[in-house]
């Protein structure tokens, strides 16, 4: 009798976390970290299909899609697979859990973001222009346009807080505290 090998587990990179995650942010219109009903309902309308809560809400059962089950909704992986993508990425989940505490990042996960940041500023003018960006892109093998980056002061570059936001996924608040610090307030 031949031995069935189980099927490896799929394992999420960040990138693919962060995409997912990024359309979480894109339908949870009232920033509450959650996707409801009506937010359900643009989401379906926008991925022409039909969808209601119930087809997402299976962790919680609160008529609401949260960040894990929405990831797990969305990429259509296994519930292994989703407590794995869950444990590996816990800080970019926990980033969308809502309103309350604000991620904490260590001086050290700064610098490292900013080092990263330097690299694609070949300029050396403190932003990220247009070619910098696409050279960004084609080295996280993601499509990216301006307007995705250029959040915070809609400028037509990226500025230290703004690819910050983008890298990590955190909200306005969490970036614009982290620039807020003093040693790396004059970075931003």
């Amino acid at each position: 009798m031949p031995l069935i090998l189980p099927k490896p587990l799929k394992e999420w990179s960040g990138d693919e976390i962060r995409g997912i995650l990024k359309i979480f942010r894109d339908f949870d219109a009232d920033k509450d970290g959650q996707i409801d009903e009506k937010e359900v309902e643009h989401l379906a309308e926008a991925m022409g299909v039909d969808l209601n809560v119930d087809d997402g809400d299976k962790y919680t059962k609160d008529g609401k899609i949260d960040p894990m089950e929405f990831f797990a909704f969305y990429s259509g992986c296994s519930p292994a697979e989703a407590s794995i993508a869950f444990v590996d990425h816990a800080q970019q989940f926990d980033a969308l859990k809502g309103k309350g505490s604000l991620q904490e990042y260590t001086d050290q996960e700064i610098k490292d973001i900013m080092a990263i940041f330097k690299q694609f500023d070949k300029d050396g003018d403190g932003t990220i222009g247009e070619s910098e960006l696409q050279a960004l892109a084609k080295t996280l093998m993601v499509d990216l346009d301006m307007a995705e980056a250029d959040q915070l002061v809609k400028d037509g570059v990226v500025s230290r807080a703004e690819f910050f936001k983008f890298y990590t996924g955190c909200s306005d608040e969490e970036a614009q505290k982290v620039f807020q610090r003093a040693s790396f307030g004059a970075a931003a």
